[in-house]
């Protein structure tokens, strides 16, 4: 390019020159024409080359520089398209890097939310399995206490030996009574208000209670058998009486224990409905909580599941039912086992006062015998509520109790 405009700038000087070299040479040639000598130099080969040269030169020049403009066009296009490309670059960086925050975000997320679902799993297998180990022992609790408190025969045992029919000793005295008597006393006994009172409740002890009132409203006619009489129907009244006010409050337990039971066996199969469980409900009761842990831990974990580690709703929902209703039989068991234990402290003292009643009569050998075995059953059965045997521990109640996941 430097020699172009050399070349250039050399025939614009041979040019401006030639006139002058025209009108010199008119000067030392006057007989020779400027105007041809001026056109021969100018038809030389050596300035046609040169004027070749220099149009060729002139165009390459031209050239060049489109080449030129274009090139830096095309640089200028190429530096901002890289501007672009580092500001894509940066954008790139950028979006790059939340993408990578947002994905590190849902994973802890992700793994917050199965964390948090595998929690709220196992916290309802362990409280639906607290529940149930609950129940099976309340369920045991009250067929042992069944068990324990079926006392009828004791209390008949007793009544027997009370009831003055079956003591020898006043059948014996009451036939020599008779015996001795005409048929006055016969009217006497039919007609007295002792007797139509308290024979529907038992003919026996009113018969007995009837020839006592007779025969001791005579000063002659006291005597040893009278004595005996008196002894065993006195004793067989108060007897009688104190028995019928325990079986009516036995009655009551053991009504108390069977609607336990019967609700027990309610919440039974509502929880062996949720887990699906496949054997009978006397089966499933009958199970040891240990070795039952191996079918219960999949099916409950199941059970509270809807897909992956999602926490079924209904799951929840029944979950709150059924620990709702293993609450309220909780709260049934520790009123009925209360209840037991206030009837034991009632049945004790009415007991307690047979015994005192009993103390120094010579007539109730017998029926002391079985009083003594009453109260020896008693004896035996109380110090268990006492020490809380019959008690759901605190721990396992703090399961039972514990609220539902939400």
């Amino acid at each position: 390019m430097v020699v172009v405009r050399k070349l250039l700038l050399f025939q614009s000087t041979l040019l401006l020159l030639l006139p002058a070299f025209h009108s010199a040479g008119a000067q030392l040639h006057p007989g020779i024409n400027a105007t041809a000598v001026s056109a021969q130099v100018q038809q030389t080969p050596d300035t046609t080359k040169l004027n070749v040269l220099a149009q060729q030169a002139a165009s390459q020049s031209s050239v060049q520089d489109q080449q030129i403009a274009d090139l830096q066009k095309q640089l200028e296009a190429v530096q901002s398209q890289l501007a672009q490309n580092n500001n894509a670059a940066s954008t790139i960086q950028t979006l790059t890097a939340r993408i990578t925050a947002l994905e590190t975000a849902q994973k802890t997320q992700q793994d917050l939310a199965a964390t948090q679902a595998k929690k709220a799993t196992d916290d309802l297998t362990r409280q639906y399995q607290a529940g149930y180990a609950g129940l099976s022992l309340m369920d045991d609790q009250a067929h042992r206490l069944e068990f324990a408190f079926n006392l009828g025969s004791a209390i008949s045992d007793f009544q027997d030996a009370v009831n003055p029919m079956n003591n020898q000793l006043f059948t014996t005295d009451v036939q020599a009574l008779l015996q001795k008597q005409n048929t006055n006393v016969i009217s006497s006994l039919t007609s007295n208000p002792l007797v139509k009172s308290v024979a529907t409740a038992n003919p026996y002890v009113s018969l007995g209670l009837s020839l006592a009132s007779y025969f001791t409203s005579k000063v002659s006619d006291k005597d040893q058998k009278l004595t005996d009489i008196a002894c065993v129907v006195n004793l067989g009244t108060q007897s009688l009486t104190a028995t019928q006010q325990i079986q009516a409050q036995l009655t009551s337990v053991q009504a108390n224990i069977k609607q336990f039971e019967a609700t027990s066996d309610s919440t039974f199969q509502g929880y062996a409905g949720v887990i699906g469980y496949n054997k009978n409900l006397d089966q499933y009761r009958a199970d040891q909580l240990q070795a039952a842990t191996d079918i219960l831990a999949p099916s409950v974990a199941n059970a509270f599941k809807d897909g992956g580690n999602a926490i079924s709703t209904a799951g929840i929902v029944n979950t709150r039912y059924q620990l709702g209703q293993l609450r309220t039989q909780l709260a049934q068991y520790d009123s009925l086992v209360q209840n037991v234990s206030d009837f034991l402290t009632k049945f004790g003292a009415i007991l307690s006062d047979q015994q005192k009643a009993f103390a120094g009569a010579t007539c109730a050998s017998t029926a002391n015998d079985k009083l003594k075995q009453l109260q020896q059953t008693v004896a035996d059965l109380k110090p268990a509520f006492d020490q809380g045997h019959w008690a759901i521990s605190a721990s396992q109640r703090a399961l039972m109790e514990g609220t539902p996941v939400q």
